[in-house]
């Protein structure tokens, strides 16, 4: 039984203290722990014997069992475990530096508290950083691709592969030169056609493109004139969001548009003023106003219309509803789910 706090003294800390020592002594999952770190056996039973015997002996200040006190106090049963470790791998960099030195370099390389200060290089760049947000069909996204049109270079940063294809295309067919780069897929304008001109040409002959399109993971930072990162709203996702932190920290952009919806305002203002930067915000309404219908089909595909979506939540079904409608409308019918091989995606779009 834990006692009460009046009953923890030095005396009860000192039994505490030698009982997680001889656990710590036995503790494989500790012994992996050193081996990770390039701490072999007899590296880990020297330094470990005498990190016990000077912490039985008084001589390491936090293990001081007076100094021990408040911490059981505070934190009840189990609060040395860790901590014990923790002294351990204290206790060796100040004794026996050469055996911990991969600890120190990993803990250099694995150190996210300071992400602002990951490329330096892009903090000297005075980049203007526009939020454009508003609802769905609010125009946010046709602002930032018609700065984007009319810059030199930039880039065009996707949450999906076909949206940024789409963007390829549009501006291919704009006859403004533009890549696309995903992670299944590679190309660049056909330039054969005439549409499409490059920018310039390089000094072994080959095309430049000024513009690219890409999925936000595959962001390029280099340096460019206009960059548009679209959804940022998605840099809260805990799967994904790491890519639009990214892209917003360290696209060297002298123009950085962002699109997406209004509650992503506060945390992107947050992350700017680490950053010394301020954001413009502009607000869009809806162009057009969306209604519900006061009733629905009822299975009645007949009645659908040129430019409706059907939203299902089955593959089969896709194709199913798919075949109906191409069947009773004698409208082609393109189908869109997350499985579809990217060749037959970009065809459907």
């Amino acid at each position: 039984v834990w006692p009460q706090d009046d009953k923890i003294d030095a005396k009860f800390a000192r039994q505490q203290r030698h009982l997680s020592l001889e656990e710590f002594r036995e503790d494989r999952g500790v012994r992996r722990r050193c081996a990770n770190f390039g701490i072999d056996k007899a590296t880990f039973e020297k330094w470990s014997s005498e990190f016990i015997r000077d912490a039985q002996s008084e001589k390491l200040e936090k293990l001081k069992a007076e100094n021990l006190v408040p911490k059981l106090k505070r934190e009840g049963r189990g609060a040395l475990e860790i901590f014990v470790n923790n002294q351990f791998f204290a206790y060796l960099a100040e004794n026996a530096p050469e055996a911990v030195k991969n600890i120190g370099y990993l803990r250099k390389i694995s150190d996210m508290r300071y992400p602002h200060e990951w490329m330096p290089d892009v903090r000297k760049i005075p980049r203007k950083i526009i939020m454009h947000v508003g609802p769905t069909n609010s125009g946010k996204t046709y602002h930032a691709l018609q700065r984007l049109q009319s810059a030199k270079n930039g880039v065009y940063c996707s949450p999906l592969r076909l949206l940024a294809f789409e963007v390829y295309q549009r501006m291919n067919k704009a006859g403004i030169a533009c890549n696309l780069m995903t992670g299944e897929d590679r190309r660049g304008p056909n330039y054969e056609d005439g549409v499409v001109k490059p920018t310039g040409y390089s000094i072994l002959g080959t095309a430049v493109t000024g513009l690219v399109s890409c999925t936000i993971e595959m962001a390029p930072l280099k340096r460019c004139q206009v960059a548009v990162i679209d959804e940022i709203q998605m840099i809260g996702d805990k799967h994904r969001g790491w890519a639009w932190t990214v892209a917003l920290l360290n696209l060297p952009a002298s123009e950085l548009h962002l699109c997406g919806e209004e509650s992503a305002v506060p945390i992107v203002k947050r992350i700017c003023e680490t950053l010394d930067e301020e954001v413009e915000v502009r607000t869009y309404g809806r162009l057009g106003a969306l209604r519900t219908s006061e009733k629905s089909l009822e299975y009645d595909w007949k009645r659908i219309q040129p430019g409706d979506c059907v939203v299902t939540f089955s593959r089969q079904n896709i194709y199913n509803i798919k075949y109906t409608i191409e069947s009773q409308t004698g409208m082609r019918c393109a189908v869109i789910y997350g499985g579809l091989p990217p060749e037959a995606r970009v065809e459907q779009a």
